[in-house]
């Protein structure tokens, strides 16, 4: 009266679709959305588009196997149940639940592993940097069972026997499982915030940083022949690889590209193992989205801030303004634009100027070079250099937040359906990687369980700004003069400094061992082991090193404080202070008088020969002298200087 069991894996598999797919553990994990078209003759016409997370194809021999038995206790490829009473089952199977014997986990990475958590279930299986390079949020692609492949998806299974629903390896509070830190109340937490959908226009690049990289996206289906049902469907074979999240503004290597490359085309990925669909190991590109597209962003664009204004959004005062009109009220009624480190320009500018900049309906779509045309009708109030090595510059530079209102949407009423935004002021300085943070600003975490630290900003202490800044001159030193400020916010390619390639200036000074805003991270838990390194066959070992929690919202990122201070960076200035002095000599030519002074010069966008715009390029300019002399410089303040002074 007895009944015993064992799960085993095998590669024997079910035939899928024309039998030629076999495979005992293959991922097909769908997240569908629909769009309602009208375009098209008035008729309304439904779209889907599918996002999917896929393993390799094919039913290679050992593959599949091997995959799932990844999942397994300790790697084995078997579970034995232990022997159960056949009356006994015949009674439980009435019932709700049944008598389980097995459970089978599908769960987004964790920052901390079940090695480091201590118990199968607690945490992480795989080696994965799950808010960054491993990010469950893209539609990631398993190829195979090495601790490189694993180390590019964020998804991670367990399997287990159990006797009862209550044996399974899950903790939850109320309705809530655990995540973040870990998927127990240890170090997990029930609520975090990853991703945000934007609420306001960006006011610099830095804000990007929320944008998924992954070389791919769903676009709307714009096809006049569209059908009823019409679906358009993503894949982790699409795209350019990785898909990485928190990528602008950022600058750490990823491990599987050499310290010296941006990218390598010949990173080997098997789709599929069926001959009669092509399959087989394929070289593709493999990027480094962080170093790419802060080169192509920061030196070539930029947010002015002068964009429609719905009354939806409630901190644009709640009346609807439209881009000429924030335009006009900024130029010509000294009203602040968003970015209120802007100010106008307004040289030889009047509404006819206005009116011409927005008078297509070209231009009005913010096409035909407005955003050029705009910009030369702007300047930087208090910009700052970077390659500044005074501590002082950088600390005071660092501190011109602190004490101001910051705006938030609290986790809790919002979960509850409020969401109208609160506001408080911070003692110190606030750093967050969202636009409208979801809680209050707090200190420095202690432990990955600490929840404010997973959807609240970070307050900087006056200490830490201190720690950060004399960071920074030691970078500066190290690395500098940057020419750029993409320079200024990458990596360096170099094969023959790590310290250089692994990460910008910025982030090594937040990393630096005497700043101590991240210093809660840098333990074993929250740390790869040596074992866990190991495991990947990194190009570039030393990427590996550092906090798991990269790109999470509980760390400080340089990504962060670039969002608060990033339209305030230059790599050089454009307002200079030039002393001279003379002196008055007797007919002896002894010195009888002598004078200082002392003049702060500014250049602006007008070049000398109004032949040409102010937004036109270098290499497009017609006339000679602008190409020689480039643009003016105007004399803004002037005062005589005492000798204590000099």
């Amino acid at each position: 009266d007895t009944i015993s069991f064992k799960v085993t894996v095998n590669d024997e598999g079910l035939g899928i679709g024309d039998g030629s797919f076999k495979a005992p553990f293959y991922f097909k994990l769908i997240q569908s959305s629909h769009q309602c078209y009208k375009k098209f003759g008035g008729t309304e016409q439904w779209g889907r588009n599918n996002f999917v997370f896929n393993s390799r194809g094919g039913g290679a021999a050992g593959f599949s196997e091997s995959l799932l038995s990844l999942g397994f206790p300790d790697g084995a490829n078997s579970i034995t149940g232990a022997s159960r009473s056949g009356s006994n089952l015949i009674k439980r199977s009435g019932s709700s639940e049944g008598w389980p014997f097995l459970q089978f986990a599908l769960q987004a990475g964790v920052e901390t592993s079940k090695t480091s958590n201590k118990g199968q279930g607690a945490g992480r299986q795989f080696t994965s940097r799950p808010f960054l390079h491993s990010s469950a949020l893209p539609s990631p692609f398993v190829d195979d069972v090495t601790g490189s492949s694993l180390y590019n998806h964020g998804w991670n299974w367990s399997i287990s026997d159990i006797n009862e629903v209550t044996d399974a390896p899950v903790q939850v509070s109320g309705v809530n499982g655990f995540y973040g830190g870990g998927y127990t109340a240890e170090n997990g937490t029930t609520s975090l915030v990853q991703q945000e959908i934007p609420v306001v226009p960006p006011i610099n690049i830095a804000a990007l940083s929320q944008a998924r990289l992954g070389g791919y996206s769903i676009a709307n289906i714009d096809d006049p022949g569209l059908k009823s049902n019409q679906v358009a469907t993503v894949t982790g074979q699409a795209g350019l690889f990785p898909h990485t999240l928190q990528a602008i503004g950022n600058s750490y290597a990823h491990p599987l590209i050499p310290s010296d490359k941006a990218y390598v085309d010949n990173y080997s990925i098997t789709f599929d193992s069926r001959a009669n669909a092509g399959g087989g190991p394929k070289n593709i590109t493999f990027a480094d989205h962080s170093y790419l597209a802060n080169k192509a962003l920061w030196d070539e664009y930029f947010f002015s801030s002068i964009t429609p204004q719905p009354s939806s959004v409630l901190m644009f005062g709640g009346s609807s303004r439209s881009a000429k009109q924030v335009a006009e009220e900024f130029f010509f009624d000294e009203k602040p634009l968003p970015n209120r480190r802007l100010t106008p320009y307004s040289a030889g500018f009047d509404d006819k100027g206005l009116e011409k900049l927005f008078a297509s309906s070209q231009q009005q779509q913010f096409s035909g070079g407005l955003a050029d045309k705009i910009a030369a009708r702007l300047m930087v109030n208090g910009s700052f250099n970077v390659n500044s090595t005074s501590v002082d510059a950088w600390r005071v530079f660092l501190s011109s937040l602190k004490g101001k209102p910051v705006a938030y949407l609290d986790k809790n009423k919002a979960l509850g359906g409020v969401t109208s935004a609160d506001e408080t002021t911070s003692n110190g300085v606030s750093v967050s990687g969202f636009t409208l943070p979801n809680g209050k600003p707090t200190k420095s975490p202690k432990s990955p369980s600490d929840p404010e630290q997973w959807s609240s900003p970070r307050e900087l202490s006056d200490t830490e700004i201190t720690q950060l800044a004399t960071a920074m001159v030691e970078q500066v030193k190290l690395r500098g003069p940057f020419l750029s400020l993409s320079e200024f916010v990458n990596r360096r390619l170099d094969s023959s400094d790590s310290e250089l390639s692994v990460k910008g200036a910025l982030q090594a000074a937040l990393d630096d061992e005497k700043v101590s805003i991240n210093a809660n991270f840098r333990n074993s838990t929250r740390e790869f082991s040596n074992a866990e390194q190991n495991s990947v066959s990194a190009a570039f070992p030393e990427a590996m090193k550092g906090p798991i929690a990269y790109g999470s919202a509980a760390y400080v990122d340089q990504a962060d404080v670039l969002r608060n201070f990033a339209e305030q960076l230059t790599p050089r200035g454009d307002t200079f202070v030039v002393r001279t002095y003379g002196d008055s000599l007797d007919s002896q030519g002894k010195v009888v008088a002598r004078a200082w002074c002392e003049a702060v010069v500014q250049r602006v966008p007008d070049y000398i020969d109004p032949a040409d715009e102010a937004q036109t390029k270098q290499a497009d300019l017609q006339s000679a002298t602008n190409k020689l002399f480039g643009r003016k410089l105007q004399v803004v303040g002037f005062r005589w200087l005492n000798p204590s002074e000099v």
